[in-house]
């Protein structure tokens, strides 16, 4: 039971008035004022303040009425807590995220001197796989790490592509890096 609704039924108890009769007088159905005061249903502030009133109970049952939204939106302090240890949760777990950067600054280091069919097919595979780790759930940290390993990847290709003669890839992979905020 709710300390508004504990005090309502002992005020109408010692005053010897009628769930019905209450009722009537503040204006309500006797389901919903019987709801209340059970604690299955919170008192709007205009049936507070009506039962306040029609009992004379100097602010009391409003006072309590605030009591009990108080009482409800403390009941679950966990919620924020819990949204947060999701958002923080991944899949992603920092050692992955380090090796890929590492990873991502090999194959850009490579780009002088290695065989740039072989580098571009490589550099894929790494972009293939962070738009795998990117489906699954990561926090925002990893995910901005992610991003911003795709963006040199895709950098990378781009440039590649560019130098292989593949002017069409290279544009498409300018403009798909830019439009999905890739780079």
């Amino acid at each position: 039971m709710t300390a508004f609704g504990e005090m309502l039924r002992q005020l109408r108890e010692e005053r010897g008035i009628s769930l019905s009769a209450l009722a009537l007088s503040i204006h309500y159905d006797k389901a919903y004022v019987s709801r209340i005061e059970r604690g299955l249903q919170p008192p709007s502030e205009e049936v507070a303040r009506l039962c306040d009133a029609t009992f004379d109970a100097r602010g009391d049952l409003v006072a309590a009425a605030h009591l009990d939204i108080a009482a409800r939106r403390d009941s679950r302090p966990w919620q924020t807590t819990d949204l947060l240890r999701r958002v923080q949760a991944s899949d992603a777990a920092p050692c992955t995220l380090d090796a890929l950067e590492a990873t991502v600054n090999r194959l850009c280091c490579e780009y002088p001197y290695r065989d740039a069919n072989q580098l571009v097919t490589d550099a894929q595979d790494w972009l293939r796989h962070i738009a795998q780790l990117l489906r699954k759930p990561v926090g925002l940290r990893q995910h901005r790490e992610l991003l911003t390993s795709a963006g040199w990847l895709a950098l990378l290709i781009g440039c590649l592509e560019y130098d292989l003669g593949l002017r069409t890839s290279a544009h498409a992979t300018q403009a798909a890096g830019k439009y999905s905020e890739v780079l």
